[in-house]
């Protein structure tokens, strides 16, 4: 009991049972008997990762860099923790310390690109085939998810008639993109044919679940606090049907349950724009544009289409905050506004090169962004600077505190740009709503496409340009043209009424009709195959319990 190494190897094996409180509280006993035991340090490191608790993590890798300064393991980490934490400026300097030391893992250079892109420090990479590289990474990144020690998943006996749907996601709270795409479609499930389940996964903070998602009495379950394998064994217990997982490859995912099968349909739904490469994960929700037929090589699941656009809209989303002013945003009296809320590491430098042509052609206009550190702003202003811009006519928005101000605040907008090879998701709902025209083009993979798949079920294709210089040409086009920029608006107003996006009750049958047919192949045995909603028939539904 008094040997370190012992206790070490005590909480390696609560590692390997994936038993890491356990592992925690043996790596502590090495820790007491030996205070400066690297190896017992990272590993309680890599145990209190497993369970979210970041800022004990950074505690534990501050002391292996105070046993080893040159740990590139742990600095890389300590970068990441920071990325987290959207302190980018440390993150850079973590990240490049790691990378600087010889043997540094390959992967600490993805990092680092990452945490200067939201610094707009541009690394400048080549990819050939962007949707082919996507799919290398998905696959790459489904062979690393931990195999949990568990029995291989058996398909329990259905005694129940409805479809038991189970929705798993850290990130159901009022403030988060999934949730206000899917509120509206939470709450217009049919409660006859469907059983609705909700998992909060893990999350590093307390993240109540919203009052309108609490109303409709879904059952709900948290498994925060649950080892992965005891979460397993709870979810399967449940008997679900289906099991759509809202996370993908994201912070919080908890994509080891996929991998080991908790339902024998395995949805990749809206949270993580591409290919889960295999990670247990049997359809993916997109439509045709999103995934055209010539990409589906590029996906492990098999693609679903819905009949508009994969992404789903709440119509009744609050939208009337308060605008206040021009003056109030720090925007001039007059002039054009552009506009582009989309999140720095977005930004790239071809985008923003785009940007400043469109800027140079327009001499009386202005450009709004997000704001950030002051480390990225600053890099903007001197990207800007260094193409012939002044930097004072980027405009940096402040943060609002409710989603429907900052929606309020869009009106002050004259044209929002999109970005690539990221597109705007959210934000171009967000301007679409606003009854902002959102100009875009389409790029090679799932995340450079969903701005093109929101203005083509908007009823809005004229803002879909085919290449990048001719959205340069459109944008400086519409920013001398008052009066057709003016139509846009009055169509985007409009399409609030008339347009697919907006049908929130004709997207949520949609949904289900697409979830009754995947759990009715299932049942009869047959395997995922791919399909389009708006091609299937009543008679692909007959699998439906109690038909």
């Amino acid at each position: 009991p008094q040997d370190a190494g012992t206790q070490l190897g005590i909480g390696n094996s609560y590692a390997g049972l994936l038993q890491w409180p356990e592992a925690v509280a043996a790596y502590d006993k090495a820790i007491a008997l030996k205070a400066r035991y690297l190896d017992a340090w990272l590993n309680k490191a890599y145990a209190l990762k497993q369970l979210k608790r970041s800022h004990e993590v950074l505690v534990c890798l501050e002391q292996v860099l105070a046993i080893n300064p040159q740990h590139s393991l742990a600095l890389s980490n300590i970068g990441q923790i920071l990325y987290a934490e959207k302190k980018y400026g440390p993150a850079v300097a973590a990240l490049m310390k790691s990378w600087a030391i010889p043997g540094a893992d390959a992967s600490v250079l993805g990092h680092l690109v990452r945490a200067r892109a939201e610094c707009c420090d541009w690394v400048v990479a080549r990819v050939l085939n962007a949707s082919k590289a996507v799919a290398a990474a998905g696959r790459m990144r489904a062979r690393a998810v931990t195999t949990l020690p568990a029995p291989a998943y058996v398909r329990p006996e259905q005694q129940h008639t409805r479809v038991k749907v189970g929705y798993f996601s850290s990130d159901l709270h009022s403030n988060h993109p999934v949730y206000q795409a899917l509120a509206g479609v939470f709450a217009l499930h049919d409660p006859a044919a469907f059983d609705v389940h909700i998992y909060k996964l893990p999350h590093d903070r307390i993240h109540a679940l919203p009052d309108r998602l609490v109303a409709l009495g879904f059952k709900t379950f948290d498994l925060g606090g649950m080892t992965q394998v005891d979460a397993l064994q709870e979810v399967r217990s449940h008997g679900l049907d289906i099991a759509i997982d809202l996370n993908g490859f994201t912070m919080f995912a908890q994509t080891e349950l996929f991998k080991a099968r908790i339902a024998p349909v395995q949805i990749n739904f809206l949270g993580f724009p591409g290919t889960m490469g295999g990670a247990g994960h049997d359809y993916v929700i997109a439509d045709q544009h999103i995934i055209p037929e010539a990409s589906f090589a590029d996906y492990d699941e098999k693609i679903v289409w819905m009949p508009h656009s994969f992404f789903p809209v709440d119509n009744a989303r609050p939208t009337a905050g308060d605008p206040m002013t021009r003056a109030a945003h720090g925007l001039p009296d007059s002039g054009f506004v552009f506009c582009s809320f989309c999140s720095h590491d977005r930004i790239s430098q071809a985008t923003f090169g785009s940007w400043m042509n469109i800027l140079k052609a327009v001499p009386d206009s202005v450009l709004w962004l997000k704001s950030g550190e002051e480390d990225t702003m600053d890099n903007l202003r001197k990207a800007a600077k260094a193409k012939g811009i002044a930097p004072a006519r980027l405009m940096f928005a402040a943060k609002t505190k409710r989603n429907e101000d900052h929606l309020a605040r869009l009106a002050f907008a004259n044209l929002a740009l999109d970005s690539q090879p990221y597109n705007a998701h959210m934000t171009a709902l967000d301007a679409i709503t606003a009854g902002v025209p959102l100009l875009t083009y389409s790029g090679e993979t799932f995340a450079g496409r969903v701005a093109g798949s929101l203005l083509q079920a908007a009823d809005m294709p004229d803002l879909l340009c085919p290449s990048r210089s001719q959205f340069e040409k459109r944008a400086i086009a519409l920013a001398k043209s008052p009066d057709q920029l003016a139509a846009l608006r009055a169509k985007l107003v409009a399409a609030r009424d008339t347009a697919p996006l907006f049908d929130t009750q004709g997207y949520a049958r949609a949904l289900e009709k697409a979830f009754l047919h995947m759990a009715a192949r299932a049942r009869r045995g047959e395997a995922p195959a791919h399909f389009a909603v708006n091609e299937l028939s009543g008679d692909a539904m007959s699998g439906h319990a109690g038909a």
